[in-house]
């Protein structure tokens, strides 16, 4: 929570009941604590971290509540860059899981047959003749 200094058209009155009520000159903005940011950012890393095997549907299950909860709770205050910021974040988290999702996927693949010793374990299937 901080007061921003803000012309007198843009800013709160004081609202005690008198009929002249005088502009404040500031403006309250709420917006999500560095601190919860942080913290929020920092368990969606876990469950992605716990779920590197798990498929892409699963980790959407486990990631969805989350997000929505926290986004709604912060709805009503002034967070839009906080969410922008939050977004790009997890995109990348998620931009790298996926990344690294393929390259196991590719590397625990049964190898291409091409009729070689290295592809076929050291035994030759190439018909003699």
């Amino acid at each position: 929570m901080r007061q921003h200094q803000v012309g007198k058209t843009h800013t709160g009155k004081l609202g005690n009941g008198t009929k002249a009520s005088a502009p404040l000159g500031y403006k309250t903005i709420i917006r999500p604590s560095k601190a919860a940011t942080r913290r929020h950012l920092a368990e969606i890393g876990r469950v992605i971290a716990s779920r590197k095997a798990a498929p892409q549907e699963g980790l959407i299950r486990d990631l969805n509540p989350m997000v929505r909860g926290w986004a709604n709770y912060y709805s009503t205050v002034s967070s839009k860059e906080t969410f922008s910021t939050l977004d790009h974040k997890v995109f990348v988290k998620l931009y790298r899981w996926a990344k690294g999702a393929t390259r196991r996927r590719t590397l625990t693949g049964q190898p291409e047959d091409t009729g070689t010793k290295e592809a076929s374990g050291g035994v030759s299937r190439r018909a003699t003749g």
